[in-house]
């Protein structure tokens, strides 16, 4: 009996497990259209970027705080109403992605350059930052449940003489 529950469960996982299928390819480009939407969004100064972010997300936006989903919600509504007033918007996008996506789970690295815009459409400051994300698959589909971002990438010639001195980068 204990041998005919065994091979019942198993084969009811495997039959699961083939029931659904998962496109790899498919699924980056799912998590690549997330991703540039939520550029997209956070461009235009619309906070509804955050529908992209699950409930339970932890981010990391620089070197010494971390952001719950609801303090985010807070802190970025009250940058995107400064901004709409101000007329100054941020053009954001992720440089040089690398996306890896399974079935259910996918990560992305790149950096994402933003540049200010003003109400006259006029190009002023720019800045860089290093962009790791990691998203699942949910019912609602690819949501961001954790990222880290390091501002600002470090000038180069800088960081060099940095670590020349100290001995450390």
């Amino acid at each position: 009996m204990k041998r005919l529950l065994v091979m019942l469960c198993m084969a009811t996982t495997m039959a699961s497990a083939q029931s659904r299928t998962c496109d790899l390819k498919e699924s980056e480009q799912q998590v690549r259209q997330v991703i540039q939407r939520v550029m997209d969004l956070r461009s235009q100064q619309d906070d509804r970027f955050l529908s992209f972010y699950a409930s339970d997300e932890y981010s990391f936006p620089g070197e010494s705080w971390v952001f719950q989903r609801q303090e985010r919600a807070a802190e970025r509504t009250r940058e995107t109403k400064s901004a709409r007033q101000s007329g100054e918007t941020w053009h954001m996008e992720i440089r040089d992605p690398h996306l890896k996506a399974g079935c259910d789970i996918a990560w992305i690295a790149g950096i994402v350059h933003a540049q200010q815009v003003d109400s006259h459409n006029i190009a002023g400051s720019e800045a860089e930052w290093r962009l790791t994300a990691i998203l699942e698959r949910r019912d609602s589909g690819w949501l961001i449940v954790h990222q880290h971002s390091s501002l600002p990438i470090p000038d180069p010639q800088q960081w060099w003489k940095r670590a020349q001195t100290t001995g450390k980068p």
